[in-house]
C-alpha cells in the first residue's frame, strides 16, 4: 500500500459486509448508493484485492472479502466502546458540595478514599464557605449546614447530631485558675467562631450553666482557628466532638467536664429544587448518614 487507507472506506466495507447490499447500506451511512460504490471500488483498488462478487441485485463477500471483514468487525467494535467510553467520561457528573472550612477539612476529607472505594464512578468536589451559598451564583449543588432554621425555598435532608463540647489544652486543664467545674469558666478566657457565634450561649443555657457570660472572650474567624487556639492554651473552645476525634485520641484537646447533659447539633444537606431525586446526589447523602451513624 502506498497510503494508508482512510476510516470512511474501511467504514464502508464494514457496514456492506454486514448488509451484503449497497443500498441497504447506502441508507445506514447516510450517502448515496453511488458514494458506497465508489468507496469500496477505492478500498479494493488501494488494497489490490477484491472483496466482493457482483451480482445484477446484491454483493457477496469473496473469501478475501471475509476473512477481511471478520478481522476488521472486532477492531471497530473496540473502537466503538473506546468512543463510547470517552463520551460518558466527558459527560461524567461531577457533584459540587460546599460546606464551611472545618467540615470539609475535618470530617469529609478524612473519608475520601472511602467515599472514593464505595462510589469510584461518583466525582465530588468541595468548596467551603464562610457565608451564605447562593446555589446559582456559586455553581453548587448543595451544602452541608449545622443550623436549627427553616432553609425557606430548599429541599433540607436532615444527615446526623454531632455534639457541642468545651475543650482546652491539658496544660491549660492542669494549670491555674483551676478549671474543675463549668462555673470555674468566668475565670478563663472564652474562645468564640464567627461562623458559629452562639454555641457558647446555647452550651450554657442547655447545661444550666448561670455563672458564666456567654458573650466574654476572644472571637476568631472559624472553628478550626479556634480549636487551634485552645491547643496553644489561649483559652476553652466550643468544640463539634466529630470535627475534633484525633485531636482528642492524640491528647492535643482535652475535654475538662464530664457527666454533663449533651448538648447536641444537627447536620442537614440542603440543596435547591434542580438537585432533588438527582440519583448520585442521593448516594452521597446515604454515605454521609451511614458513615456518621457507624454503619
Amino acid at each position: 500500500m502506498s497510503k494508508p487507507i482512510s476510516y470512511n472506506l474501511l467504514n464502508t466495507f464494514v457496514v456492506c459486509s454486514k448488509t451484503t447490499e449497497f443500498l441497504a447500506a447506502a441508507r445506514e451511512l447516510n450517502i448515496t448508493p453511488t458514494a458506497v460504490s465508489k468507496n469500496i471500488r477505492t478500498l479494493e483498488s488501494q488494497l489490490g484485492v477484491t472483496l466482493f462478487r457482483r451480482t445484477h441485485r446484491r454483493v457477496e463477500l469473496t473469501d478475501a472479502g471475509v476473512f477481511y471483514a471478520e478481522r476488521l468487525s472486532g477492531a471497530f467494535e473496540r473502537i466503538e466502546d473506546a468512543t463510547r467510553a470517552l463520551l460518558a467520561r466527558e459527560r461524567r457528573e461531577i457533584l459540587t458540595i460546599c460546606a464551611f472550612p472545618s467540615l470539609v477539612m475535618r470530617w469529609l476529607i478524612p473519608r475520601w478514599s472511602a467515599f472514593k472505594d464505595a462510589h469510584p464512578d461518583i466525582d465530588v468536589r468541595y468548596t467551603t464557605t464562610m457565608g451564605p451559598v447562593d446555589f446559582e451564583r456559586d455553581a453548587v449543588d448543595a451544602v452541608i449546614l449545622a443550623e436549627d432554621r427553616e432553609f425557606l425555598g430548599y429541599d433540607a435532608e436532615f444527615l446526623f447530631k454531632a455534639e457541642l463540647v468545651p475543650v482546652c489544652s491539658p496544660t491549660l486543664l492542669k494549670g491555674m485558675p483551676p478549671l474543675k467545674t463549668p462555673a470555674d469558666l468566668c475565670q478563663h478566657n472564652l474562645l468564640h467562631a464567627q461562623t458559629r457565634p452562639q454555641d457558647w450561649a446555647r452550651w450554657l443555657q442547655t447545661t444550666g450553666v448561670t455563672e458564666v457570660d456567654p458573650t466574654q472572650g476572644m472571637t476568631l474567624e472559624s472553628t478550626s482557628i479556634a480549636y487551634q487556639g485552645a491547643i496553644e492554651g489561649l483559652g476553652v473552645a466550643m468544640g463539634i466532638r466529630e470535627l475534633i476525634p484525633q485531636d482528642l485520641a492524640r491528647g492535643l484537646l482535652v475535654t475538662p467536664f464530664h457527666d454533663m447533659p449533651t448538648v447536641s447539633i444537627d447536620y442537614f444537606l440542603v440543596t435547591p429544587e434542580r438537585m432533588v431525586g438527582n440519583q448520585n446526589l442521593r448516594r452521597f447523602r446515604d454515605w454521609i448518614v451511614e458513615d456518621a451513624n457507624g454503619n
